[in-house]
Order: C-alpha cells, then structure tokens, then sequence
C-alpha cells in the first residue's frame, strides 16, 4: 500500500479541528468546478465539525452562490433564521427555500407564511388598480370616439385635352396651283382607265372582231361600275 491508496474518510473520526477545517475549505474552494464531488466531501465532514463550522461553511457556500441544501440537516436554528431574513429581502433568491422547510422553526415558516400573503395582497391591488385605469380609459374612448382619419384623395392630373387639328385644304395641300393639280389627275385616270378597259377586252375577246357594238357597251358599262367599286368614281364622272 502506498499514500495514494490511503482512505482519507476513515481518517475523519480521528482528526482534529484543524485538519477538519483544512478539508471544508478546500472542499468550498472546489464546489464551484465539482460541486457534486465536494459537497460530497463536506457533508463526510459535518458530522465531525460543530454547528458553528458548519453555519460559516454554509454562509460561505451562500455567499459564493453555490447551492448547499444537502448540508441543511447539520445547520443550526439561527443560520437559518438569518437567510429568512436575507430572502425577505430579496439577497438570497438562488436559494430554494422549499425544500428547507423541516429544518427551520416555526416562527420562521410563518413569516415566510405571511410574506406570501401580503404579496398576494399587494398583487390583487395592483390588478385592481390596473383594470381600474383601464376600465376608464375604455369608458374615456366610448365618450369621445375618434373619428377615423380619411385618406388624402390625391388628385389625378388632367389629361390635356387632344386638340382636333383642321383639315387640310385643297390650296394647303398643293399651294396655288391646286387646281392644276386636280385636272392632271383626272387627266391621268381616264388615261389609266381607258389602258385596263382595253387590256380587260382583249383578254375576254381576244381578237375576235365580230363583237356587237351592244355587247361592246355592255362590257364597258360593268367595268365603269367595277372600278367605281374598288377605286371610286374618277375626278369630273
């Protein structure tokens, strides 16, 4: 057997104070890294330590923030007594007070006990005093309804009106020699007129002389109509 594999609980029963105390500070030390493990230790050690120790133990672990709950059942009366004193002033919240009920006094348990129902009476005013204030500014809002504001109408621009334009004259179109212009182009379709009756002819007759002058008018008078059809009526017909 070597040191390593010495048992240092079954030491605990004979070591002094001192010792004692070494080992509880090395074990706070160490909670907040490996809680599990030293709390492990030091509730090994509180059945060998007085109250006392095990009250400036608790009141460090407190301190520090470091839950401590497994060691209630070694603290004394007046440790506890002081952390109701520190919760009901709002210095101890991380702790849960719950589950040190069986080892507090009486008198503690009741001013927990009336704690809770002042703040239950103090929320139920407050809760009253709020429906309250909202219950007028309701009543306020029915009296003097706002009147919902109307969206600005933006007016549309007005399309500039399409002015009509004068038709143009005969003398605008062609100048001074309008006139002129005019018989040339009556001039020009009795000349295309007379081409298309001639070539019209001459491909539903061939050369065929024997025609009647009858049929030859007859002919004449459907192309007039044929052209008055599709390309109007020549200028001075």
């Amino acid at each position: 057997m070597t040191i390593k594999d010495l048992n240092i609980d079954r030491m605990l029963p004979f070591l002094g104070d001192e010792e004692l105390k070494a080992l509880a500070k090395e074990a706070i030390e160490g909670a907040k890294n490996d809680h599990e493990e030293n709390m492990r230790l030091l509730l090994k050690l509180a059945p060998f330590i007085g109250q006392d120790e095990v009250d400036v133990i608790l009141y460090d672990l407190l301190d520090r923030k470091i839950p401590f709950e497994p060691l209630a059942p070694f603290a004394s009366p007046d440790f506890f007594t002081t952390l109701v004193d520190l919760f009901l002033e709002g210095r101890a919240e991380n702790v849960n007070i719950d589950a040190l009920y069986p080892f507090m006094d009486e008198k503690d348990i009741k001013r927990l006990f009336a704690a809770v129902i002042k703040q239950r009476e103090l929320d139920r005013q407050e809760a009253a005093k709020l429906f309250e204030t909202e219950k007028a500014e309701v009543a306020k809002e029915e009296e003097n309804p706002e009147e919902p504001e109307e969206p600005e109408e933006h007016e549309e621009p007005e399309e500039p009106e399409e002015s009509e334009e004068p038709e143009e004259s005969e003398e605008s179109k062609y100048g001074s020699d309008w006139k002129v212009h005019v018989l040339d182009t009556e001039e020009l379709m009795r000349s295309v007129e007379e081409k298309v009756k001639k070539r019209l002819f001459a491909r539903f007759f061939g050369r065929n002389t024997d025609i009647s002058e009858e049929v030859k008018k007859e002919f004449e008078s459907a192309m007039e109509k044929s052209m008055d059809k599709s390309v109007g009526k020549p200028v001075g017909k």
